[in-house]
């Protein structure tokens, strides 16, 4: 990760989605004019080399790989383990006097820095489902489990060096209330029997589904390059008017198209929702992309929330990612043993 600037590298855009760096220029003692480097995980943890990320990520069984984050200064250095990354630059140790560097200003950096955290919080707003009532009892309250990432993100980091706006807590959510009825009494018996997705503070819609695939896969053609803010209410009606594979494939699509209507693209999402149903009803699939019209961001969520895998996909999608990283960061607490937790 990385990329070469001529100037400090304030802000990488290839960090993993809810990391940022911090590039700080030291002002007093024999060291004034040098550079540090911090990066923060998505809960505002701060590490100064890929020895501390190393360590972080064998602690909490995390597959992310140290060497993936950079550390030098201008932003070109991850090739180089954990020492310094190019002449005159070190990680979380500074650059030389010598070389004069035109610091940007700090109003501008902050302000993008700040700007980059609002529209992660804006996007978890938009995807999450609230729902005064859970299908499954959630799991016990734990001290170990991490706050909401919305808060962790926008709470957590150091206050003295980076101020972050917060939104007022008077703000009105988007509300949904999950309508059980539609959902499916019991598992499907091709699904693994011992793994049920923990519930998340983020109640993704995907957590409810998991029983059945050929509900959760519906979902993910409403919720591709789209929101959930917009798709989930239509989600639940889809249900509730086109209630398994059976009667969707035989269904006018033109009907369901009526119903999408407010999503875009909702001729071909249609059209994908009544073939790929003959597709699943044939029984003959192995994984989701052979199914007609399912994405990769709907078969990660089969992976992760039908079969449990969520240790051995690699999301690209935010949501997943997120998703993934609180089980990452809870599964002991979650308790959710090796066999279970992918």
């Amino acid at each position: 990760m990385g990329m070469f600037t001529e100037s400090p590298l304030f802000d990488d855009p290839s960090l993993p989605t809810g990391w940022h760096r911090k590039v700080v220029q030291r002002q007093t003692g024999a060291t004034a004019g040098q550079w540090d480097v911090y990066v923060y995980n998505p809960e505002g943890k701060k590490f100064r080399s890929r020895n501390e990320l190393r360590t972080h990520f064998n602690q909490i069984g995390s597959t992310m790989n140290s060497e993936d984050f950079d550390f030098s200064v201008k932003g070109k250095g991850h090739h180089n383990k954990d020492g310094p990354a190019a002449s005159g630059e070190a990680s979380g140790g500074g650059e030389q006097r010598k070389t004069k560097i035109r610091v940007p200003n700090s109003s501008n950096n902050l302000t993008q820095s700040s700007a980059k955290k609002v529209t992660l919080k804006r996007k978890l707003d938009e995807h999450t489902v609230r729902t005064p009532v859970v299908a499954r009892p959630k799991v016990a309250a734990s001290k170990k489990l991490i706050k909401n990432y919305k808060t962790a993100i926008l709470d957590k980091v150091e206050t003295e060096t980076e101020a972050i706006p917060v939104e007022g807590n008077n703000k009105t959510s988007a509300y949904f209330s999950v309508p059980f009825d539609v959902l499916p009494k019991s598992k499907d018996p091709r699904l693994p029997i011992e793994w049920e997705p923990p519930q998340s503070p983020y109640n993704f819609i995907q957590e409810y589904l998991f029983r059945d695939p050929w509900q959760l896969l519906v979902a993910t053609i409403f919720l591709n390059k789209t929101n959930g803010k917009a798709a989930t209410p239509l989600i639940w009606e889809f249900l509730k008017r086109w209630t398994t594979a059976e009667v969707a494939r035989q269904a006018d699509w033109k009907e369901i198209a009526d119903l999408m209507n407010p999503l875009g693209l909702h001729e071909l999402r249609a059209k994908r929702i009544v073939r790929m149903s003959e597709d699943y009803l044939k029984g003959d699939w192995v994984k989701p992309s052979d199914l007609y019209g399912i994405s990769k961001y709907g078969s990660d969520s089969y992976r992760i929330f039908c079969l449990g895998e969520w240790k051995e996909v690699r999301p690209t999608d935010i949501m997943l990612k997120i998703y993934q990283d609180w089980l990452f960061t809870n599964w002991k607490a979650l308790k959710l043993t090796e066999k279970c937790s992918g």
